[in-house]
């Protein structure tokens, strides 16, 4: 069967123009045969998980996750097990997944590989039942990081409860055992190291 709709769940917040995003996004999709879109946008309560489950009961072939990498994750969390491929079309400010993935940052190239039907799959991992598909924290970044979310922003982050800087003073040593899985890029894939 081929593929005819897709949604796109974005962040509206990291759009400077919704009405030229829209129509660069319609253009990509008539260009490659796509049918008209659902459009889906993410809130301060719901960051994309409910939207591209939404998308997923209504049946689209594809999500497009529109916007940093929260937002990815987020879309990767709703479509999980589902079957239906996720894209991604960064608009971040980091987008740390779409550089280590290799995926291009322009709009128009990031639209073109979205839509093209080539799928490479991607590792997800989970913590205390929290899926991450860019990275995640043993606590001893949440320091460095906090300076990059606002403390409103921070309180409602969904790994703040544990990433927040500890008072290790307060605490007891203990022996903490960490696996770090190394991953390396060949050929377009990632395989242990």
């Amino acid at each position: 069967m081929p593929m005819s709709r897709a949604a796109v769940v974005v962040n509206p917040t990291k759009l400077s123009d919704d009405e030229a995003f829209r129509k660069s996004v319609r253009q990509a999709m008539d260009a490659h045969g796509w049918d008209e879109p659902l459009w889906l946008e993410t809130t301060r309560e719901d960051p994309g998980r409910g939207q591209a489950e939404s998308a997923v009961s209504a049946g689209v072939d594809l999500v497009l996750a529109c916007g940093g990498d929260g937002t990815v994750t987020a879309c990767a969390e709703g479509i999980t097990d589902t079957g239906v491929p996720l894209a991604i079309i960064p608009f971040g400010t980091g987008n740390l997944l779409a550089r280590n993935i290799g995926l291009p940052t322009g709009l128009d190239e990031a639209l073109a590989v979205a839509l093209g039907g080539v799928q490479q799959p991607i590792d997800a991992g989970r913590v205390n039942g929290t899926l991450f598909v860019v990275m995640a924290g043993l606590g001893l970044d949440a320091r460095p990081l906090r300076p990059h979310y606002p403390s409103t922003r921070w309180a409602r982050h969904p790994g703040a409860p544990s990433a927040r800087p500890a008072r290790v003073r307060r605490q007891r040593p203990r022996r903490t055992r960490a696996a770090i899985i190394a991953l390396y890029r060949r050929r377009g894939h990632l395989h242990p190291a």
